[in-house]
């Protein structure tokens, strides 16, 4: 059984303090403590012990396995936990998949305490010789270190075995391309919209109907460097061709469904060129729909119909490389640094919610671009007069 008591006490400076405090009995017998803001957390911990012990998803000793763990966890995810805002459901299904896949075959019937820093290192090297790419290897890890987390916060777990067990993405016997970014140069990137205007200029007319809408798209992608899911939800009333402005003020997740901005800092205005603004108002005068490049419908594009149709097609037709959808947005930011953009207003144009994130992701075109800039100086410094 376990109990209850109010633990009080001073701090150095004299104040008063008080906690309650849960001690209760392990798997193996031995008497544990653990301490807890509210009586109503210390209870609802006491539950949870409970009905962990009465339960299906226990060990044959009575312990937790990580399987029922990593189940209320995925349901946290889903309500929201600690007043955060529920989950994506793309994203539920992306940890979802690691779990099924990965995490639960090779963790999911080890009781919580089973799971120790050793074990972790094993799931760790296990991972990394599956042939996953380094990446994707660490986003496994990183799913089943949260579930550990939950673990520790619920009290199904008293020692954090997470210490020193990483993915390194980086160091000196990693090729240095490895970590650049697939980036169109300018030529490319004016190929690849001068194609899209001969698509559009063509005498089939499902293609030439298909680009009406594609080429301005485009041209707002590559000017504004906005995130597929805000281009599918951006509304006609965010376009101001006065003022030549667009707001990112909402988007369009892989479902269709309209939301929020990815985080607060999404929210953001962003100046269109005059080629930009003449492209938009001949659009949108070809429709009355409130978003601004709907389906026939008035429903939001499909992600997979815009890349697979647009993006691959236009860049096969320019007989440029083959770079991802999200390479627009790269090639916006690295124009934006070459002409003279700092980080700050970087990150403000990216609608990036941590500027360690702009900088990890774009810090080496600022190193370039400062390093060119430098070698041309020298190279003038040395023609004689």
């Amino acid at each position: 059984m376990a109990s209850i008591y109010t633990r009080t006490w001073a701090t150095p400076g004299g104040e008063k303090r008080s906690a309650q405090r849960v001690v209760f009995r392990d798997h193996t017998g031995k008497q544990r403590r653990k301490q807890f803001k509210t009586r109503r957390e210390a209870r609802d911990f006491i539950e949870r012990l409970s009905e962990e012990r009465k339960g299906g998803n226990m060990h044959a000793s009575g312990r937790t396995l990580l399987r029922s763990v990593a189940e209320r966890w995925i349901a946290a995810c889903k309500a929201g936990r600690d007043g955060a805002m529920p989950l994506e459901p793309e994203t539920v299904v992306f940890y979802e998949g690691h779990l099924k896949h990965y995490i639960l075959p090779e963790l999911g019937d080890l009781s919580m305490n089973e799971v120790t820093n050793a074990r972790l290192r094993d799931f760790r090297d296990w991972l990394l010789k599956q042939g996953l790419a380094r990446i994707t290897a660490k986003k496994m890890l990183t799913t089943a270190k949260s579930v550990i987390a939950f673990a520790l916060d619920e009290g199904a777990l008293l020692v954090d075995p997470r210490r020193d067990v990483t993915i390194k993405m980086g160091g000196r016997h990693q090729d240095r391309s490895s970590t650049r970014l697939s980036i169109h140069t300018k030529a490319a990137m004016k190929a690849i919209l001068a194609k899209s205007l001969e698509l559009r200029a063509s005498k089939d007319k499902r293609t030439s109907r298909a680009w009406d809408r594609y080429v301005p798209l485009l041209h707002v992608l590559v000017y504004c460097g906005l995130r597929a899911s805000e281009i599918r939800g951006l509304p006609r009333s965010a376009i101001n061709l006065d003022a030549s402005t667009l707001e990112v003020r909402q988007r369009a997740d892989k479902r269709g469904r309209i939301g929020s901005p990815k985080s607060r800092y999404g929210y953001r205005t962003l100046f269109m060129p005059d080629k930009v603004c003449g492209l938009l108002r001949e659009w949108l005068s070809t429709h009355g729909h409130a978003l601004a490049f709907p389906t026939d419908s008035g429903k939001p594009l499909n992600h997979r119909n815009l890349d697979q149709r647009m993006w691959q097609v236009v860049q096969r037709k320019a007989d440029v490389p083959i770079y991802t959808f999200h390479s627009i947005r790269h090639f916006y930011a690295s124009r934006l640094i070459e002409q003279g953009a700092n980080l700050k207003e970087l990150r403000e144009s990216m609608g990036h919610h941590d500027p360690a994130f702009t900088l990890r992701t774009y810090g080496h075109l600022f190193k370039d671009h400062e390093d060119l800039k430098q070698r041309r100086a020298r190279v003038e410094s040395l023609m004689l007069s």
